[in-house]
């Protein structure tokens, strides 16, 4: 994929959170999906005192597997707008603006797990979604964990039409997209 289109699908999704902020974050306190339970297990294996990095953290969501243990936490995310409702939500717990395309221009490093929650299948291209997992790898420590999880639109009746369209105009180089994306 070109860089010009993964600015453009990059601008689309900073653009659609920051249209959606309010609504995003009430969605997110009525229910939890079943990918929720599977994190909260996650969570658990975090020692008391555990460094947690949650890049794409949106509202501080995540927080709620934590609640009631010490554990230092850090919230990035690239939407100000998700950042202020997290530290409403989550006013004990620190948040910072940052990209995790560019996960240097934060200080801190070792965190014991680092969690990525629903942010990968925003990032248009294997070259962007690789640059993300290197800077992910330069803030984990040895024998830390990472967790990745995306949504699988494959999966989803809804979606299959869509998918396939775009891997037709794929095939006939009419979609500047990767394969995948």
């Amino acid at each position: 994929m070109d860089k010009q289109t993964q600015k453009e699908l990059l601008d689309i999704v900073r653009r659609n959170y920051d249209e959606i902020a309010e609504q995003y974050n009430e969605s997110r306190k009525k229910h939890l999906e079943p990918l929720w339970n599977n994190l909260i297990k996650i969570a658990k294996e975090v020692k008391e005192g555990g460094r947690v990095l949650d890049v794409g953290c949106g509202n501080g969501r995540l927080l709620q597997a934590f609640l009631g243990r010490k554990i230092n936490y850090l919230g990035v995310d690239a939407n100000e707008k998700l950042l202020s409702l997290a530290k409403k939500n989550y006013p004990d717990y620190k948040f910072v603006k940052g990209d995790v395309l560019n996960l240097g221009e934060i200080p801190e490093i070792g965190f014991d797990y680092i969690f990525c929650v629903a942010l990968f299948h925003h990032l248009p291209g294997r070259e962007t979604r690789a640059r993300a997992l290197k800077q992910i790898r330069n803030k984990i420590k040895n024998n830390g964990k990472i967790v990745i999880t995306v949504w699988n639109m494959r999966g989803q009746k809804k979606f299959r039409k869509i998918i396939r369209k775009y891997f037709l105009l794929k095939l006939i180089k009419k979609n500047k997209m990767d394969f995948g994306d």
